[in-house]
């Protein structure tokens, strides 16, 4: 067990943005079904130019180990034993004001409250849909950046929840909820 002088920092947040350079998003994941749903995501909210890569936290650590890091990091943590040692390994190699967001098929408490405390934005358990990755992209960027992703995510959510036939869509902003009278 390491001293807690010998444990690497949590992931900064930071209130300025860094300099330019660094990509907008760039994504880790480790299967094709969690790869499907984050392309669809990102195209539905004009995020095209971000970039999926195959490989999880490892291929993420060692990628960012050589190339700057972007501005919203998203990492697969699914099947990895101990995925707070490595969340702790990427934050030695991130630079400081990374959105990170995690992605796992555990749904545990612990693990959740543990990835917050090492600096995660946001941890998203399988299965992945649209409106959870849209959610947490949402919650883990500026407000400038939010109120874009926000406006989308209620045009998301509202057109996944309508019913058939339903022509009109509710626009209140905490309850994105589909009204339609069936007269």
């Amino acid at each position: 067990m390491r001293s807690i002088l010998e444990m690497p920092a949590p992931i900064e947040k930071t209130a300025n943005r860094l300099p330019v350079g660094r990509a907008p998003l760039l994504a880790f994941v480790s299967d094709a079904a969690t790869e499907k749903v984050l392309r669809e995501c990102l195209t539905q909210l004009s995020l095209a130019n971000g970039m999926i890569v195959r490989g999880g936290i490892a291929k993420a650590i060692e990628t960012l180990g050589a190339e700057r890091s972007p501005d919203i990091l998203i990492v697969d943590i699914s099947g990895i034993d101990l995925p707070i040692s490595q969340v702790d390994v990427l934050a030695e190699v991130c630079e400081p004001g990374v959105t990170v967001i995690a992605i796992g098929n555990r749904n545990e408490i612990g693990l959740y409250r543990d990835l917050l405390q090492a600096g995660v934005t946001d941890y998203i358990v399988k299965p992945l849909t649209s409106q959870l990755i849209a959610r947490a992209l949402n919650h883990g960027t500026g407000p400038r950046e939010a109120g874009a992703i926000q406006k989308k995510l209620g045009t998301m959510v509202a057109l996944s929840n309508r019913p058939q036939g339903c022509a009109r869509r509710s626009s209140t902003r905490r309850a994105l909820t589909a009204r339609c009278s069936n007269g």
